[in-house]
């Protein structure tokens, strides 16, 4: 893992709920051949491949490429990056953790991102709009 990728994870687990929501919805409607590397990153931290990755899985990839965090770092990380709260990083919380900012930033994504967000399509996003988003996870 480049240390440029850790620094992406370390700002998405700096996020609030609602940015973090917002950047799974745009990355969903980034075509897959776009996000082909990451997703090979993932498979690799994903070490017993079932689709998720642990404290100790993160821990075990950031030491093969050199980066040392502390166990308890790593564990805040997963905890923070994972927005199911289940302790692990599923491949959507990875794609909206990693993905380069130029691609989130493209208005076509932005612009469906905010048409799911407003779901009565009234050109708003309400707080009740913004509640409902938020806890579907």
């Amino acid at each position: 893992i480049k240390s440029e990728v850790v620094t992406r994870l370390q700002g998405f687990a700096a996020m609030n709920r609602l940015k973090k929501e917002a950047r799974r919805i745009i990355t969903s409607f980034i075509p897959a051949n776009e996000l082909k590397g990451l997703g090979e990153m993932f498979r690799q931290l994903d070490l017993d491949g079932n689709g998720t990755i642990t404290v100790e899985e993160l821990k075990q990839g950031l030491k093969a490429k050199g980066q040392h965090l502390k166990e308890a770092d790593v564990a805040q990380l997963v905890a923070a990056i994972a927005v199911n709260k289940d302790g692990k990083i599923n491949y959507e919380d990875f794609l909206a953790a990693t993905i380069h900012r130029s691609k989130l930033n493209q208005e076509e994504h932005l612009s469906r991102a905010f048409s799911v967000l407003d779901a009565d399509a009234s050109g708003f996003i309400s707080r009740s709009e913004m509640a409902q988003s938020l806890n579907k996870q």
